[in-house]
């Protein structure tokens, strides 16, 4: 039989809702010792379902639970007005998600333990966007990044650099298009101007090194075997 009771447990807590077997069952009330309050539904002694809980810190969720975890679809709203609406697993979230600052910023796209991670697009009230792979919240794999000075970046990316192959396109209009190593051209490249001009050949710590060819306008070129500088 389902009825409502009051249980008082040893560790300071207690339950107020429908038990059965002498165990919380169906809807309740659980206030724990800490000040922590969990209200929702219970399965066998557990929190279990749709629920909401209000944390003594001035937190929230509002979402599954499965076994005493939250896990299924939920909300947390922290104190400083972050917040995170999307999948949770064992109380981690885990799946896919969106993530809101309180100024603006937002992540949308998947997590695993509680980080970014997979694909996912990442938006800056300042105006930097960023859409491709993520890992440990950080940009990693192929995306496409906008800044907001204009310059934008798609191809591969290390733990938040321009790594390996990619094209970078300047405020200025001038375009590299080649190898990259921590944010710097490094290894074959093109480097396009504005005015026509091109070099192709080797680059190193963001400049033309070693051998390489300039191509003017007028289809003339001439073959390079010093450091030129890259900007206009």
């Amino acid at each position: 039989m389902n009825e409502e009771q009051t249980i008082h447990f040893a560790d300071g807590s207690k339950y107020t809702g429908n038990v059965q077997n002498k165990k919380m069952h169906g809807e309740g009330v659980l206030q724990y010792k800490n000040g922590d309050e969990y209200q929702g539904k219970f399965y066998n002694g557990k929190r279990h379902g749709r629920g909401n809980t209000m944390f003594a810190n001035g937190d929230t969720y509002c979402g599954d639970f499965i076994e005493d975890f939250m896990s299924g679809i939920g909300i947390y709203t922290w104190k400083n007005g972050e917040t995170y609406e999307g999948e949770y697993q064992e109380s981690i979230r885990c799946g896919q998600g969106k993530y809101i600052w309180p100024n603006g910023n937002f992540y949308e796209g998947q997590f695993s333990d509680g980080k970014f991670h997979g694909d996912g697009l990442f938006s800056g009230s300042d105006g930097e966007v960023y859409e491709g792979a993520f890992d440990n919240d950080l940009y990693h794999g192929q995306g496409q990044l906008q800044l907001a000075t204009g310059e934008t970046y798609k191809g591969e990316f290390c733990e938040n650099t321009y790594s390996g192959q990619g094209e970078l396109v300047l405020p200025s209009g001038e375009k590299y298009i080649g190898n990259f190593s921590e944010d710097k051209f490094n290894g074959e490249g093109l480097y396009y101007w504005p005015d026509g001009r091109k070099f192709e050949g080797i680059f190193k710590n963001g400049h033309p090194n070693d051998t390489g060819t300039m191509t003017f306008p007028s289809g003339e070129s001439i073959e390079y075997q010093h450091k030129l500088e890259t900007t206009s």
